[in-house]
């Protein structure tokens, strides 16, 4: 049995996007990806991008197998391994040259990540807090610091982000 969708809460007068709320938004945005590529080229390489997630995502797009990496989610190693891969950057496995690309790839993710965040909350709860989420998302030292390195945290929590916007688009207009 389909339910009729919950009924839209009334449109507040000073929910309309503004072109300052949308510079804010992205101005926080560039302050994330700016910090996070000024820490991504001044980094050495850390255990699990350099012996776990590259090195797994490598082998896989090279032979075709995902036999390294098994505790951890295949896509995400893929992704980051995705650059090294077609070339950008001189990427030997298990060395640490070569990291900017792949640390690029979880850098936009962290991007995808504040998107996602500014969308939901602002779904939920209006333009203020959703700018407050991003806000602390993009100032986060901790999200920063993931975000610059090629791991898995900053790709999952990225997945799992968008997955909540998604669901909640979805419940909202009544699409399952």
């Amino acid at each position: 049995r389909r339910y009729p969708p919950p009924p839209m809460p009334p449109e507040r007068p000073n929910e309309a996007r503004r072109p300052r709320d949308t510079a804010l938004a992205f101005g926080l945005l560039a302050l994330f990806a700016g910090v996070g590529v000024a820490s991504a080229l001044v980094h050495s390489g850390v255990p699990d991008e350099v012996a776990v997630h590259l090195p797994a995502g490598f082998l896989f797009l090279e032979s075709g197998r995902f036999a390294g990496g098994l505790g951890n989610p295949p896509l995400g190693q893929l992704a980051l391994a995705w650059p090294a891969w077609l070339g950008a950057g001189a990427y030997v496995p298990f060395e640490t040259a070569g990291l900017l690309a792949p640390r690029l790839v979880a850098l936009a993710t962290g991007v995808v990540a504040g998107l996602a965040l500014l969308a939901l909350s602002r779904a939920l709860a209006g333009t203020g807090v959703a700018l407050g989420a991003l806000f602390f998302l993009a100032t986060s030292p901790t999200f920063q610091a993931h975000a610059s390195l090629a791991t898995l945290d900053v790709p999952v929590t990225a997945c799992i982000v968008v997955s909540a916007w998604a669901a909640h688009r979805c419940a909202r207009d009544g699409r399952a």
